[in-house]
């Protein structure tokens, strides 16, 4: 609601300008002498402030809000009398969340007995939307998200191998039979995201700064084979920048306490910063990295202890007015661990997909291969492990509308198929999950 009453204000100072434009006849127009009444007097046309005002008009547009006040400025003082380049200055400068400067130069404008009537009307207008989004923007604020999930889970090899997008490349009970089974997935979260009401430029354009935070706890639980549940408990909070159309960046302090079965099993801290660039309104391009210090709690892992270090590069790119999206990316990785047949490194590829089918419904998929290689053989192995993992993930969703008590929660169907081969054959396998859930944000 915010955003969209943010874009309401915007047009209005649009509609605002070109009211300006029109009462004031402009100056860069031979004909701009030819009302005794004009309020820039005798001003003839001048080529070379005319060539200033349509570059300041373009950087603004643009968003390079710095250099377009700069441009207004240069074209003041040589002509101070230009009150439709003051104009345009006041409308930069409330592009730019620098309120007092708005009023100051429009108010310029407004104290001169020659403006016309029409114009001190669109003025006051003007003057009284900048007073209410200097009151609705200059005060904190926070937001708050409540996502909830729960579901039911079936898989064909729940104690052999690693989950890898929980503890890396750790494998649990390598030389054991597969064993399948099901059982019930949930999560319950809290997300707040606490506007500052700070705002400065950088690089000529906006840049507001927020600050977010959230908790969340998981658990995945089997009927049968109760020894390989799983419980994750998140804690994060960080700062993040974002420049409307331009960037944004962020810089997360995150805290993992797992539980594997029916024990403590490690604390992972992670330290996770990310830039967003915005190509153009259908290209991203994001670089992030990872910090993680993994501390095992028991004893018997502890030679698994380590420090995980990533970077990663991908870009997002969306078509079809929104309903096709792409996402492609690169990761690096390197993991010193206390034992050095723990520690290894290599690189992950992804790539993926979504489709928007109709506006409740989405069709997506993902593909990701990590190479690892690792430093020393583990016991009882001469070779070092070199290992591959290809997973594979399918799945569409449908958003209840106007169905009551379900209206807003999604329903989700996911296959994953993991296909992990490795030199040392004691730790290949393969592991096929299927997930349905429900979800909401309250």
């Amino acid at each position: 609601m915010e955003e969209n009453g943010r874009k309401i204000h915007i047009i209005a100072i649009l509609v605002g300008s070109l009211l300006l434009f029109m009462a004031f006849s402009l100056p860069f127009s031979s004909h701009a002498a030819d009302s005794p009444d004009s309020i820039y007097g005798n001003i003839d046309y001048d080529a070379e402030l005319d060539a200033l005002f349509r570059d300041a008009m373009k950087k603004r547009d643009a968003g390079d809000l710095e250099a377009a006040i700069e441009g207004f400025h240069s074209i003041l003082s040589n002509q101070p009398q230009l009150h439709r380049a003051r104009l345009e200055l006041a409308v930069a400068y409330y592009h730019a969340y620098k309120f007092e400067a708005a009023v100051a130069e429009a108010k310029k404008v407004l104290d001169d007995p020659k403006t016309p009537p029409n114009v001190r009307v669109t003025i006051l207008a003007f003057l009284a939307q900048v007073k209410q989004d200097k009151e609705n923007l200059g005060v904190p604020k926070s937001y708050w998200k409540f996502p909830v999930m729960f579901g039911y889970i079936y898989n064909d090899n729940v104690n052999f191998g690693p989950d890898s997008h929980i503890f890396g490349g750790r494998i649990f009970d390598p030389g054991m039979e597969e064993e399948s089974d099901s059982g019930l997935v949930a999560s319950a979260g809290v997300d707040l995201t606490y506007q500052t009401g700070k705002h400065f430029m950088f690089n000529g354009k906006d840049t507001a700064f927020l600050w977010q935070s959230g908790a969340n706890v998981y658990h995945r639980g089997y009927f049968d084979e109760t020894d390989y549940n799983l419980a994750v408990i998140t804690l994060r909070t960080g700062p993040t920048l974002i420049s409307r159309g331009s960037w944004r960046a962020n810089l997360t302090l995150q805290d993992d306490i797992l539980y594997y079965g029916k024990e403590y099993l490690a604390n992972y801290v992670y330290l996770l910063p990310s830039l967003t660039f915005n190509v153009t309104d259908a290209l991203e391009v994001t670089v992030d990295g990872i910090f993680n210090d993994r501390n095992y709690h028991q004893s018997r892992y502890q030679g698994e202890d380590s420090f995980y270090l990533a970077g990663r590069l991908s870009a997002g790119y969306t078509t079809k007015g929104g309903r096709l999206a792409f996402q492609v990316g690169v990761q690096f990785f390197d993991e010193n661990a206390d034992d050095d047949h723990f520690s290894n490194d290599g690189q992950n590829f992804f790539v993926g997909g979504n489709l928007k089918l109709t506006e409740q419904s989405n069709l997506f998929a993902l593909f990701s291969r990590e190479d690892s290689k690792y430093d020393d053989p583990p016991p009882d192995f001469t070779d070092s492990r070199d290992d591959d993992d290809s997973r594979y993930t399918a799945g569409i969703n449908y958003t209840f509308k106007n169905m009551g008590m379900l209206t807003d929660w999604m329903a989700e169907l996911k296959v994953i198929y993991n296909d992990y081969d490795s030199n040392l054959g004691a730790y290949e396998y393969e592991r096929t999950q299927v997930l349905m859930t429900f979800s909401k944000t309250f």
